[in-house]
């Protein structure tokens, strides 16, 4: 199946801050799994988020067993069968007046999850939820389109610049998240590298979004901060506000147009077809 191409637009708005799009990946792709766990944490993630932050600072130092000790055995009970269905964990067993023995596997692809991808997973759930809504029900006129892991360059480097975890188009409108789960001051540093191609009053809004909710918003303007407790929330309010006086010209969705990547020859432009008898 081949991928799904950002827009003209939002490849001309990059090209104006100096950047060019390598590579992309339709959301399209993501597997119910992804979003069964991502459900599965987000309503109980006064229980797993923490349980989750603890192994990920396990794995960090290089861990590969850890005892645990839960009052609410159900919700992980399910949580550690889902995981070990799906490979994450190698195993869990409960030891009696002690608590839950989590093995990990040892494939480093697989640990990814205990890293960040949950707060990937979350992230990209929550607001995936939010724009169908909006757009299928709330706004039956609008459509969009969701790509992730969209790798940036400059146009006179060969190295990368940085790799845009989820960008959602409605209409003219681009929404590009920015997940982050680790330290807050690591998250303060790629926010700084950021502002390159930041663009307050244009038709690109940059969110940068947290799993930690005691991170004061205004050090990261003009970037918008949002995080899990909040995002629903703000998320929706943002799209009624962009969307509410909208003309329809703004409204109207735009064509789906190819892409030239970096290096890529230009192509050549279609034959004229004679007009119709």
């Amino acid at each position: 199946m081949p991928k799904n191409r950002p827009t003209k637009e939002f490849a001309s708005f990059l090209a104006e801050k100096g950047f060019v799009i390598v590579n992309e990946t339709s959301v399209r792709n993501a597997s119910e799994t992804d979003f069964s766990l991502a459900e599965m944490i987000f309503k109980n993630k006064d229980i797993l988020i923490p349980f989750l932050i603890e192994e990920a600072l396990a794995i960090r130092g290089k861990a590969r067993s850890v005892l645990h000790s839960f009052s609410k055995k159900t919700t992980l009970v399910r949580f550690f069968t889902q995981l070990k269905e799906e490979g994450l964990l190698l195993d869990w067993t409960r030891i009696k007046g002690k608590g839950y023995q989590i093995e990990f596997p040892p494939q480093e692809e697989k640990l990814r999850f205990f890293r960040f991808e949950w707060a990937e997973r979350c992230f990209q759930y929550i607001i995936l939820n939010v724009v169908r809504t909006f757009c299928e029900k709330e706004r039956p006129g609008l459509s969009f389109r969701a790509f992730q892991n969209v790798e940036l360059k400059r146009k006179d480097e060969t190295e990368l610049f940085t790799e845009l975890d989820l960008v959602i188009q409605i209409a003219k409108r681009f929404y590009i998240f920015e997940i982050k789960s680790g330290p807050w001051i690591r998250i303060m540093q790629w926010a700084k590298r950021e502002e390159a191609f930041v663009d307050k009053n244009g038709p690109v809004r940059q969110i940068v979004c947290t799993i930690h909710e005691n991170i004061p918003a205004d050090i990261f303007e003009p970037q918008i901060l949002m995080n899990l407790g909040n995002i629903e929330q703000r998320f929706r309010k943002m799209l009624d506000a962009d969307f509410s006086n909208a003309n329809l010209n703004a409204l109207q969705n735009p064509k789906p147009t190819r892409l030239i990547r970096a290096g890529a020859a230009k192509p050549s432009p279609a034959a004229k077809q004679p007009p119709s008898p």
